[in-house]
């Protein structure tokens, strides 16, 4: 008999016991004809047992994670790009605009960014120039729409804005964009940045398909 009772304890959990106890304890109180005469049924569970309250990580929502700006034409001051954005459409940019380490910048296909010919922010390699530099990541595939990086000037010229800057540890793509009036195309320095099928004319600097342009 006792090797039965060992049996049963081990085949079922505590949680188990509980929840079978919990069914007795209803089922006697839903039949009247098991309470005998100076007999109490005592509900289950009964009143005196307080419910914890859950704990807060129990309850609290699991934060989404942010979702990039999508930016649809428009003008940029420069500055420092914080959040990742998908740019689409015609962007001016006005100054130097870094993007910040452990944020990307996308770029979709059909994208033109115009660079204007003086530099709002009057800072980077050069104070006179636009500059788009680069301490996070830069995306740029074109796919069946080219990516253009331009002058904004109405008559445009070679060396109207500087050009793309990789900063050490930072990292980018670049599939069939045209990278034209700047100083120098791309310029990486210990940076991991692919480069594939780039169109660089009417620079300052190094023309050539080969993705790279020099500051003349």
């Amino acid at each position: 008999m006792g090797r039965w009772r060992m049996r049963i304890y081990r085949r079922y959990h505590p949680v188990h016991w509980l929840i079978i106890l919990g069914l007795v304890a209803l089922t006697i109180n839903a039949s009247p004809a098991r309470v005998g005469a100076g007999t109490r049924a005592v509900p289950f569970p009964p009143s005196s047992w307080v419910a914890s309250p859950l704990p807060a990580w129990f309850s609290s929502p699991v934060p989404s994670p942010a979702l990039p700006a999508q930016i649809s034409g428009g003008s940029r001051a420069g500055g420092t790009l914080e959040a990742n954005e998908v740019w689409s459409g015609v962007i001016t940019v006005t100054g130097d605009l870094t993007v910040a380490a452990g944020v990307t910048l996308r770029l979709l296909p059909g994208t033109e960014v115009r660079f204007t010919p003086t530099d709002g922010q009057a800072s980077g390699l050069d104070p006179q120039r636009v500059e788009l530099i680069v301490a996070g990541s830069l995306v740029a595939e074109a796919a069946a729409a080219p990516i253009t990086f331009t002058s904004a000037a109405s008559s445009p010229a070679p060396s109207d804005w500087y050009g793309l800057r990789f900063l050490p540890g930072s990292n980018g793509t670049l599939s069939g964009t045209l990278i034209q009036y700047g100083v120098g195309g791309v310029a990486a320095e210990r940076a991991a940045v692919s480069l594939l099928g780039n169109t660089i004319r009417r620079m300052r600097g190094a023309d050539g398909p080969r993705g790279l342009g020099s500051p003349g």
